[in-house]
């Protein structure tokens, strides 16, 4: 072993002086090792990929390559160490099972700003719309959404939000059967969240509005929901208000009528009313969330006008 780490050492000191008859392109006054692809760091990344770094040498001909060790833990080794080339690499093999899941997850991030998507929104809100970025339509895209929105980046970050919204209803019974009033609303709620599998059915799928405050509160967020129909902000119902620069705003939009996006705003956009629940129902130390709002949710009245409904319950003449 210790011979081995001499000429180890002995390969390295040689290597800046290298010349030899069987490659005449590199001389003693000559770099011949140098980075030869570090691929760019863009936006294209989600969190949880990781950029790959290429580096190459400029000898020429076969390499010998190490032989793999059987304790390397699904490790690889490779080595450019003809004539004491001093450089070894250590990566993880990335299959194509892997490399798969990354495109197909870069693919529904994808940016879906067309003039088709933002006719899903109200006319006078679409100059405020920086993008809309999809999710997978599987039943369980408006828990998708939301676990994205507030930093969830696990792949089954919507399990998680199921859960919590669970945990936030159950925790605050009372305030949420004062809240919404029907009887058996409740029940239909849990229902629809105790769901943990893919493909979830219609009536497991998030529900807006009467989601809108569950998840306000639970994440202390405020949350705007977006649709042609119906437009709504939801505030924290028991939470003492934060100053503006500290909360956080998330917005998401439903649709064709069956499928829930994220939306981005730009910083100037327009608020939409306040739920009415929310109004009727926060606790007193709420107080003070809404009056940071109060000239945006004007604007949006003068631009959007009565093209969306801006109330929770919608009445229907029957005449």
């Amino acid at each position: 072993m210790e011979k081995q780490n001499m000429n180890m050492n002995k390969d390295v000191e040689d290597a800046s002086t290298f010349n030899s008859h069987e490659d005449t392109n590199f001389t003693q006054d000559k770099n011949f090792v140098k980075e030869k692809e570090v691929i760019d760091l863009t936006n294209e990344f989600t969190a949880e990929q990781k950029p790959r770094i290429t580096l190459g040498c400029e000898r020429r001909r076969n390499y010998k390559i190490q032989s793999r060790k059987k304790d390397d833990n699904n490790s690889r080794r490779t080595s450019i160490r003809k004539y004491g080339c001093p450089f070894r690499f250590k990566g993880k093999k990335l299959t194509a099972n892997k490399i798969a899941t990354s495109e197909k997850r870069r693919l529904r991030e994808k940016v879906h700003a067309s003039s088709s998507c933002l006719d899903a929104f109200p006319k006078g809100l679409q100059p405020y719309i920086k993008l809309v970025k999809n999710v997978i339509g599987d039943g369980n895209c408006g828990f998708r959404a939301i676990a994205d929105l507030i930093g969830i980046i696990d792949e089954d970050g919507w399990t998680k939000v199921r859960k919590d919204l669970l945990n936030e209803i159950e925790s605050h019974l009372e305030h949420y059967r004062e809240l919404y009033g029907v009887h058996g609303r409740i029940d239909e709620l849990i229902h629809a969240l105790s769901f943990f599998d893919v493909r979830a059915p219609r009536e497991r799928w998030m529900t807006m509005p009467d989601m809108g405050h569950i998840i306000a509160s639970c994440y202390n967020v405020v949350l705007f929901h977006l649709s042609k129909n119906q437009s709504l902000t939801f505030l924290p119902l028991r939470s003492m208000p934060l100053p503006l620069l500290s909360r956080k705003h998330i917005a998401i939009g439903f649709v064709n009528g069956d499928h829930y996006v994220k939306v981005y705003l730009s910083q100037d956009h327009p608020v939409p009313p306040i739920a009415g629940n929310w109004c009727r129902h926060h606790l007193p130390i709420a107080n003070g969330w809404e009056s940071e709002y109060l000239s945006k949710i004007q604007q949006f009245n003068e631009i959007v006008g009565s093209t969306s409904a801006t109330r929770e319950i919608i009445e229907i003449d029957c005449e």
